[in-house]
């Protein structure tokens, strides 16, 4: 997979986690539905200036539209945020039985 289609794979993701359609997107960033769909399809190199418009449409920043590049075995960006934030609001007694859980997965 090349880096367009990387992106494009990466902007697809963040769209629909934040539940818009492509339509919508479109919309809010004021550009035809067909050409974000090139783009998420990684058939299209978005300028910078449009690059700008879709982490402000998005609503994350514009770093974040490029990670897409993970080693093997290493989690999502996503799932790793959502792992900090679980482990970041358990009592002491959930972290102990979340160590406990993983302990005995990794045996």
């Amino acid at each position: 997979m090349n880096d367009r289609e990387q992106l494009g794979k990466r902007i697809k993701s963040l769209r629909r986690s934040k539940g818009h359609t492509q339509e919508r997107l479109a919309e809010i960033i004021d550009i035809n539905p067909n050409y974000l769909a090139v783009i998420e399809r990684g058939e299209a190199n978005p300028t910078l200036a449009l690059l700008e418009r879709l982490s402000e449409g998005l609503e994350v920043p514009l770093s974040e539209l490029f990670q897409y590049r993970r080693e093997e075995g290493y989690l999502p960006v996503e799932l790793r945020q959502k792992l900090d934030g679980l482990v970041n609001e358990a009592s002491d007694e959930e972290l102990l039985r979340l160590t406990r859980i993983i302990e005995v997965l990794r045996e």
